[in-house]
């Protein structure tokens, strides 16, 4: 909640003086507080918008936790949807010197103004982290209903991975039209997939596939894992090509096949 100092003060007929002073005296009770001790609390003032709110993390954090986020997306993503470019251009800055450097990085980034997009993205991601199934409207003229497993940006476009018929596929978001959620729940556990992914994975990056993946099973050595994986085979070959010396694709036959191709293009393509 923001709260403009001059509103506040004309709403409760008392001067501007009284309220900074409440301001004040509401940071002196967080500072010694013990329930926020921890918590780095203030109300703090917004030079942009002339109001005041409660803020749990130092302005100067915010800043370079907001241009250390710009430089991590801009690594992995050519556009930045219009509702966020706009709320990072006009977030509060008072230091000249970062607001350059947000400006500046915003500046590499193409704008989309796919309203479609974006509420789809939302209702797929909400339909995801309550394991709700959905029905998808294709730009071929198709509905699936679908239980949504994963969304990952891939080769310049976004993927939704959903179980279909008991088989693990991927869609790009530019081919859905429509997306309806349902609140009818899905459970893997259940499920007879029949194109389960295996892969072996060099320990270093366990951790990282755990956090991405559904893992269902795997056998551990000293140096590597083996385990069944519920990924689409999109990401079985993006996982294999940025990591080509630390996972190799055991099946599906096809899924290995394809990453040979893969490796055999482009050492044709070197070699010429």
């Amino acid at each position: 909640m923001k709260l403009n100092k001059s509103e506040l003060a004309h709403k409760l007929n008392v001067n501007e003086r009284s309220i900074q002073r409440d301001f004040s005296d509401i940071n002196n009770f967080i500072f010694e507080d013990d329930t926020w001790v921890d918590q780095k609390a203030k109300v703090a003032y917004d030079t942009t918008t002339a109001m005041h709110s409660l803020q749990t993390i130092p302005i100067k954090i915010r800043k370079q936790m907001i241009i250390a986020l710009l430089y991590q997306m801009k690594e992995t993503l050519p556009f930045i949807q219009e509702e966020s470019y706009r709320f990072l251009k006009q977030y509060s800055l008072s230091n000249q010197h970062h607001k350059w450097y947000i400006h500046n990085s915003l500046n590499n980034f193409q704008v989309s103004t796919n309203k479609i997009f974006s509420e789809t993205l939302i209702e797929a991601t909400q339909c995801i982290n309550n394991k709700f199934n959905i029905n998808i409207h294709t730009s071929q003229n198709t509905t699936i209903y679908v239980s949504p497993l994963y969304i990952h940006y891939i080769d310049d476009n976004y993927w939704l991975t959903y179980i279909y018929n008991s088989t693990i596929s991927s869609i790009r978001f530019s081919d859905i039209v429509k997306l309806t959620s349902t609140t009818t729940s899905y459970d893997i556990s259940i499920m007879q997939l029949t194109n389960i992914v295996t892969i072996q994975c060099d320990n270093s990056l366990w951790h990282c596939l755990q956090n991405e993946y559904v893992i269902l099973d795997y056998d551990s050595t000293e140096n590597f894992k083996t385990a069944e994986v519920i990924m689409s085979q999109i990401e079985c070959l993006s996982v294999a090509k940025r990591f080509p010396q630390k996972i190799k694709i055991i099946s599906p036959q096809n899924y290995k096949e394809a990453y040979i191709n893969h490796l055999t293009a482009a050492l044709a393509h070197y070699s010429s």
